[in-house]
């Protein structure tokens, strides 16, 4: 099965399910699969982090770089107005 999110997700769910189901005893067969879930789960998210913050940046990047072709073309213009007013 592919580990995504949802994924993951469910097998904790599953874990917790069979706890309730043994009374609370935690046998080594769930230890071991709540020990590689939640290890899973926790890559999985730090994952997602990382891309967040990535993509944040990014983001931060093209707003800027928006306005600075913004502040460039409004100069272009202005210059194009001159040039045409001269020619006038």
């Amino acid at each position: 099965m592919e580990n995504t999110l949802y994924s993951l997700t469910e097998q904790m769910s599953s874990i917790e399910a069979a706890l309730e189901e043994n009374g609370g005893e935690l046998t080594p067969e769930l230890e071991e699969m709540w020990q590689e879930t939640s290890e899973s789960l926790a890559t999985k998210v730090d994952n997602y982090n990382a891309l967040i913050i990535k993509l944040d940046g990014y983001s931060d990047n093209l707003a800027k770089e928006i306005k600075r072709l913004q502040a460039l073309k409004k100069t272009t213009d202005n210059s194009l107005k001159r040039v045409k007013e001269h020619i006038i």
